[in-house]
């Protein structure tokens, strides 16, 4: 793997989007080149930011029900 490759695994992983075997990849490649983590540190911090200029909402009550029946029926598959 390459810095640049490594930089797109580090934007994923700051937004917690990676699959499980890109994020096996991701900390392999963080582990082989521990001189990338200023990347990892720098995407985290940028997601950190964004996330705080956004207010909390509270969703509507149906969505908690409509996701929890959702897992329910998912389950009895």
């Amino acid at each position: 793997m390459n810095v640049h490759e490594f930089a797109d695994l580090a934007a994923s992983h700051a937004l917690h989007a990676l699959s499980p075997d890109d994020e096996r990849a991701f900390r392999a490649a963080l582990a082989q080149h521990p001189e990338w983590d200023g990347i990892a540190r720098a995407d985290a911090e940028t997601a950190a930011a964004l996330a705080d200029g956004v207010a909390e909402v509270e969703p509507p009550e149906h969505v908690r029900a409509d996701v929890l029946a959702a897992i329910a029926a998912g389950a009895q598959q």
